[in-house]
Order: C-alpha cells, then structure tokens, then sequence
C-alpha cells in the first residue's frame, strides 16, 4: 500500500540522513581529538590517513582514491560525497514511489 511504501521511504531516508549526520559528528570529534593529541599527528599525512581509516565504507574508498593532500581536503571530500549518497538516495526513493504510484493508477483502470 501507499503507507507502507512511505514509511519504507522515510526510514531510508532517515537512515541516510543518519548517516550524514554520524560523518559530521565523526569529523568534528576526529578534529578536538587532533587538537589533544599534537604529537600523535605531527605530519598532515597521518591526520589524513587516520581521519580517512575512520570513514564509512561508503565513501572510504573514493576519499583514498581521490588522495587528499590537505586534512580540509579530505574532510570536504568525505562531506561532498556523503551529501551526494544522501541525494542520491532520496532521488531513488522518490523515483520507485513514482513508479509504483504509475503502477498502481494502470492496475486501477
């Protein structure tokens, strides 16, 4: 039914967002504890190699393809490609509600 699908729809759709959310919490934590622990980062490419050995599965791979030289660099990247996967998403979802509103308008008639 139409119910069921929006609330199929809109636990995807919190659970991307979640996701969004969870990158931005990770990061601003990864930050403060940088701060802390200077010594433990004292070059740039170890910050980076550990803040990106933290991400999500998701965009892990393409942050490490996409070689950051910068901690902003990998952290705009990482965020960039999180909000895409969030749009990505919702235009998915938003596309098989089309398709199956379509679907069940022809079964009708």
């Amino acid at each position: 039914t139409n119910a069921q699908l929006q609330t199929m729809m809109d636990q995807g759709v919190t659970a991307a967002l979640a996701a969004r959310d969870a990158l931005r919490s990770y990061t601003q934590h990864f930050q403060e504890l940088a701060l802390l622990c200077r010594r433990m980062f004292s070059k740039e490419a170890d910050k980076i190699e550990k803040y990106v050995g933290g991400l999500p599965d998701m965009i892990h791979g393409s942050v490490v393809a996409s070689k950051p030289k910068t901690m902003q660099e990998a952290i705009e990247i990482a965020t960039e490609l999180m909000d895409k996967k969030v749009r990505t998403f919702a235009e998915r979802e938003t596309a098989s509600k089309r398709k199956f509103e379509n679907t069940s308008r022809t079964t009708r008639n």
